[in-house]
């Protein structure tokens, strides 16, 4: 219990705080917004990733950011945190390789179907609700 406390505290402390620097939208540049989008993301995944003491269960919190980086329209990110999420849970804890590539892979052909569409965001949140819950 108290390391799903400490994971969601670390996976939403800097997401709250990309969305502080948010509400000052009109100060911040779009090209500074990006900048801080992305580090906002990878600090987020690099103290889920940091703190995890090797409980398969817990991968389920490194989902949150690649998911954001998604409904953001930013694929790159969500592809490279994908895959540095894979490469963690096959070397340090031990998880079949072939179930995680399989997950974010069906993410990544989700996201290419729905982006164009204009209920993405509901889709894509119920797809990747039946993704994640079917592999678990």
């Amino acid at each position: 219990m108290e390391e799903i406390c400490l994971n969601i505290i670390l996976i939403i402390f800097p997401i709250l705080m990309y969305l502080v620097f948010y509400s000052f939208k009109e100060i911040i540049d779009k090209e500074k917004d990006n900048t801080i989008f992305i580090i906002t993301m990878l600090s987020s995944l690099y103290l889920a990733l940091v703190f995890n003491k090797g409980n398969p269960l817990l991968l389920i919190f490194y989902n949150i950011p690649i998911l954001i980086c998604y409904f953001k329209r930013e694929w790159q990110l969500a592809v490279a945190m994908s895959i540095i999420v894979t490469m963690f849970s096959y070397h340090l804890i031990g998880m079949g390789i072939y179930v995680v590539i399989v997950k974010y892979i069906l993410y990544f052909i989700t996201y290419l179907f729905l982006c164009n569409r204009k209920e993405f965001d509901y889709l894509f949140f119920k797809i990747s609700g039946v993704i994640q819950g079917f592999l678990i």
